[in-house]
């Protein structure tokens, strides 16, 4: 049971297994919102420009028509005004033709976006299985287009029809009127046709898109191995990154160990952060940080101070703002200059005081610490 339920296609997909079904082209598609909408564009263009097309076309028939006795039978006359209507032509439908390839695009793009991929063109060896080939052909996806096609075709021819049926008057009446009237007449049928042709497909696309998103993301569900797998593959091995983890610890426990005996102080929080410096004119400019560490390191650091007697201050506030603005091996930043002065002035006061040759020095001053430097 425990197998067969790692199996199953259960687990919402991932941002990574939605970025490779979308390479894969595996999105939600509606071809009737497509065609909808290109449609619906189609027709606005065509009444948006009407006018301009009506004046345009007319003009470029006219003189196309009037040509003399001398340009019609001379053939590279003729080919030139050949050219040139045909050119005047293509200049008048431009504005058409350029909302049509946006619409185009526009529709192409719905709902799932536009794609470019190249694993959508590529050769492979599998699209020429037979046995693939008839299980996608009789698989639910198929039979639903199959269905849906059914109805698409039914709705329309029968909403056409008895459109059509309504306007049988009107289309007897069209040739006994003018041409022109005629004409203007007939592309207002034309259009109204084809908005109820749209709307009769943005009617199945309302039916059609929830099911192509179900049945993509049906598609690309994973199982729980197959989600194990992946965030192993992205977060790493967890065993593998317990083991550096380790690794990274016993380096550092090493390091601090090194290092720690070489330090001139030891300034703790007391217990959640604690820093080791030194100070060398030979070596810096100014007290680096030898070593640093927060909870269990920082007690380590301050048990290993205590071994090599190394003094170990409590200064909770200079401390932390060594420890969140100082790296290994890097001088103290310049504004904690003077407290950072105090305290290796005291431990060297204290040290001589320890070996007999000085007073007890006083008690150190509250330090003032930047307000940069103060971080919680």
């Amino acid at each position: 049971m425990a197998e067969n339920s790692a199996q199953e296609r259960t687990e919402k997909p991932t941002e990574r297994r939605l970025r490779e079904s979308r390479k894969e082209g595996q999105v939600a598609r509606s071809r009737e919102l497509n065609t909808a909408v290109l449609i619906i564009i189609g027709v606005a263009s065509m009444l948006w420009f009407a006018d301009l097309f009506s004046t345009l076309f007319t003009t470029v028939l006219q003189r196309s028509l009037q040509l003399n006795h001398t340009v019609v039978f001379d053939k590279s006359m003729m080919t030139i005004a050949l050219s040139d209507a045909i050119h005047d032509m293509m200049l008048t439908l431009l504005p058409m033709l350029t909302v049509l390839f946006v619409a185009m695009w526009v529709a192409g793009s719905l709902p799932g976006g536009a794609i470019f991929s190249g694993d959508l063109v590529s050769f492979k060896g599998k699209r020429l299985n037979p046995l693939t080939g008839l299980a996608k052909i009789l698989s639910k996806n198929s039979l639903m287009e199959l269905l849906k096609s059914i109805v698409k075709i039914v709705l329309l021819l029968g909403c056409l029809l008895l459109f059509l049926q309504q306007l049988t008057g009107r289309l007897i009446d069209l040739q006994r009127q003018e041409l022109q009237i005629s004409l203007s007449e007939g592309m207002q049928l034309l259009f109204l046709t084809l908005m109820i042709m749209s709307s009769l497909l943005l009617l199945v696309a309302a039916i059609d898109v929830p099911f192509q998103m179900k049945s993509v993301l049906d598609k690309i569900k994973m199982t729980r191995q197959e989600v194990k797998e992946e965030r192993k593959s992205t977060d790493g091995n967890p065993q593998i990154k317990n083991r550096i983890r380790q690794i990274q610890y016993q380096f550092s426990k090493r390091r601090i160990e090194e290092r720690v005996p070489k330090a001139d102080v030891i300034i703790t929080n007391p217990t959640h952060f604690a820093v080791a410096l030194r100070y060398s004119e030979s070596q810096a400019k100014a007290p680096y940080v030898l070593a640093k560490g927060m909870d269990e390191m920082a007690l380590r650091i301050r048990a290993i101070g205590k071994q090599h007697n190394k003094e170990v201050l409590e200064i909770p506030m200079l401390a932390r703002a060594i420890y969140w603005s100082t790296r290994v091996d890097q001088e103290v930043p310049a504004g904690l200059y003077a407290a950072v002065a105090y305290v290796l002035t005291y431990v060297v006061q204290l040290q001589a005081y320890k070996a007999g040759r000085g007073g007890k020095p006083a008690p150190l001053p509250e330090l003032q610490i930047p307000k940069k430097f103060i971080k919680n």
